[in-house]
């Protein structure tokens, strides 16, 4: 873990601040480096002096580090409201539909709603246990309301049941 410190645009260069108090360089390509917060994808840009961030380093032949993720904004520490706003948190979905499918053993459901495209819903391991007393009675066929935040386009990190069946 380090903290950024300074952005030089012209370089394309990153320097940060190490746990041990050495600066360090990183090259990055401003088109190709991927920046990382809360799972969603943000311009190197939004990195602000003193965010905690984690960092991959450069493959086999790449000059440039591939992706950093924003461990901790500045601001959640600092409570500043000035500079750049701190990259949103994921908004969370809802989707209603048919239970189509359910895998107890690795904690997934697919739903079909009205749209027809089939999403396929995780329960995270930490699930509150409500959650995990709605997911181990679900049956196909079963009507269900879920909320969560699409890590991609079919699926769904589940953060509650807002019903099902059985409530």
């Amino acid at each position: 873990m380090v903290r950024r410190h300074e952005v030089n645009r012209a370089r394309q260069e990153l320097y940060v601040l190490t746990a041990d108090r050495r600066k360090q360089t990183l090259p990055y390509d401003f088109d190709r480096t991927r920046v990382v917060y809360h799972g969603r994808e943000y311009p190197i840009d939004q990195l602000e002096a003193g965010d905690r961030i984690a960092y991959r380093s450069e493959s086999a032949g790449r000059r440039y580090v591939e992706t950093i993720r924003i461990l901790e904004p500045v601001q959640a520490r600092s409570g500043s409201r000035f500079g750049q706003s701190i990259p949103p948190r994921p908004r969370t979905d809802v989707v209603e539909g048919t239970v189509e499918r359910v895998d107890p053993s690795l904690g997934v459901f697919d739903i079909r709603p009205r749209t027809g495209r089939t999403v396929t819903v995780s329960v995270p391991y930490n699930a509150r246990a409500t959650d995990v007393d709605s997911f181990r009675t679900l049956r196909r066929g079963d009507p269900v309301r879920v909320e969560g935040e699409f890590v991609s386009p079919d699926n769904l990190q589940l953060s509650s049941f807002l019903w099902s069946r059985d409530r």
